[in-house]
């Protein structure tokens, strides 16, 4: 009886360490989506800005303001290289997670529940910052 108890708190442990990982794997996808956002945010603003300035090719404009407007594009461009390594960062988080969440090599894992014996695949592998396909 104590090698079944013993067997018992090793899959109760195992699971625990699955469940911990998959939520490590949640949270990087919604920080990495989180990041995206703020990075599409920025790419939109500086489209929308650039049609308005061009909109306003025609009119005459003081060199100043062709000046402010030039380096607060720069700016803008910067801020979203920024962005760009952030959710690239997030990305790689994402990988780690998501090689620390499979935790069989082939993608495989046990159901305790209901199923004895039998195997399931396991999702895992990141797609973007959501997405996970199934392994092959």
């Amino acid at each position: 009886m104590s090698v079944l108890k013993a067997l018992m708190v090793a899959v109760s442990v195992a699971e625990r360490k699955r469940d911990e990982a998959r939520q490590v794997l949640q949270n990087a996808q919604a920080a990495c989506q989180a990041a995206q956002g703020q990075l599409s945010q920025l790419e939109g603003y500086a489209e929308e800005i650039q049609e308005r300035w061009g909109a306003k090719e025609g009119a005459s404009l003081k060199p100043e303001v062709m000046y402010h407007h030039h380096q607060f594009m720069g700016r803008l461009g910067h801020a979203a290289g920024l962005q760009s390594g952030v959710v690239a960062d997030h990305m790689q988080r994402i990988e780690a997670a998501s090689r620390a969440s499979a935790w069989e090599d082939d993608g495989q894992t046990f159901r305790r529940s209901g199923s004895r014996g039998r195997r399931t695949r396991g999702f895992f592998g990141a797609d973007g910052c959501t997405g996970a396909k199934p392994r092959s």
